[in-house]
């Protein structure tokens, strides 16, 4: 059996890294900081030219109709650059989504997303938390043929600058796990938008609040409160872009810290050269290496539906952003003094690695994920 990428896919991510690093440098990263919606269209466009957005999205609509393993090693170079932008909403989430809905909902979005048009992010976590769907922030009932819909859900990655939102809610009186995905437009009324500040200031994410939305059945994808399916598919293909994306960022803060050993000099010698630091930095490549490996096998896992999708997306999700916590936090006691300040890049990366262990789901909600599997 073969089990490396292919030419095109390897092609596909030495693009990416020379676009990212040609456009989104921790210079212009910096200065994105101060603006109002910290989001570069320029680059996200860029990304898009590569055909970033369009590997999900079938040809009749303008994509590659392509899988997802195929966005593997782009959904890394992401997490490397410590890209500032709803990708895995965009890329992967909404076109998974999609592929349930009927065409008009399609033929509405889907050229758009591959072209780099529309920005979209997905909705979910309301106050309850975790798990999903059981933590579903928004309730739906119906009312004739529409479905009005009232709540909230946190942490919506750049919810305020998405043209499209895809909101997962519950119907009252329903089931705990039954589930409804609705497309939300900008401009919707009933919709409100408040940022929230969390500890990573390089990504941004709101709180969306619902107050008698009313959306009617063309913005339902598929059956109001039969959309589990689709949902878990849609969760278990985020979870492990978000470990590619973790398995990116460590490798970049673990190359920072490598390359600090070999120039910073202490009693005439490279720190480089002193056992402790030697074994910190061969632990960190260790953890890095097998890590990565089982990301990748949660992106082959999805990519082919795999029985074991979901327990290989939960556990490469819990395992990659644990050990970019620990790799970034190693990385910068490496850097000594130097790697505590603002002035240094990796306490940004250590940031996005605490942004991304909690996203969709703690390693422990995870495991649980894991825990509870029937084999």
């Amino acid at each position: 059996m073969y089990f490396d990428f292919s030419k095109e896919q390897y092609m596909g991510r030495d693009s990416a890294r020379e676009l990212l690093d040609a456009r989104l440098p921790t210079t212009r990263l910096r200065e994105m900081l101060g603006t109002e919606t910290g989001f570069d269209r320029d680059v996200w466009r860029g990304l898009a030219e590569l055909g970033s957005s369009a590997v999900l999205v079938p040809e009749e609509h303008g994509g590659l109709a392509l899988g997802f393993l195929d966005l593997a090693l782009l959904l890394e170079e992401s997490g490397r650059a410590l890209l500032p932008a709803p990708i895995v909403e965009t890329a992967v989430m909404l076109p998974l989504a999609l592929a349930d809905a009927g065409p008009r909902l399609q033929k509405r979005w889907l050229p758009g997303i591959a072209s780099g048009d529309v920005v979209a992010t997905v909705a979910l976590g309301g106050s309850e938390g975790l798990p999903l769907p059981a933590g579903l922030g928004v309730r739906a009932h119906r009312e004739g043929s529409d479905l009005v819909l009232d709540g909230e859900a946190l942490l919506v990655p750049f919810g305020e600058i998405a043209d499209v939102v895809l909101l997962a809610a519950r119907m009252n009186g329903s089931g705990t796990h039954d589930v409804s995905l609705i497309l939300l437009e900008r401009g919707d009324p009933g919709i409100s938008w408040e940022r929230v500040e969390g500890l990573d200031p390089t990504f941004r994410t709101s709180a969306l609040t619902v107050t008698g939305a009313r959306v009617g059945p063309g913005r339902v994808i598929g059956e109001p409160g039969r959309a589990r399916g689709t949902f878990e598919r849609m969760l278990d293909a985020a979870r492990a872009a978000i470990a590619l994306q973790a398995v990116g960022g460590a490798e970049r803060a673990l190359q920072l810290a490598v390359d600090y050993a070999k120039v910073r000099h202490q009693f005439g010698k490279p720190i480089g050269s002193f056992q402790a630091i030697k074994h910190t930095c061969a632990d960190m490549l260790v953890a890095h290496e097998t890590t990565r490996s089982g990301a990748y096998y949660a992106a082959w896992a999805v990519d082919t539906r795999a029985p074991d999708a979901g327990v290989a997306a939960a556990m490469a999700k819990a395992l990659a952003t644990e050990m970019f916590r620990s790799v970034a936090g190693h990385a910068i006691q490496v850097h000594g003094g130097i790697g505590f300040t603002w002035e240094h890049d990796l306490h940004f990366y250590f940031k996005r690695a605490k942004y991304l262990e909690f996203a969709l789901g703690t390693a422990t909600q995870c495991r649980e994920v894991v825990a509870a599997a029937r084999f």
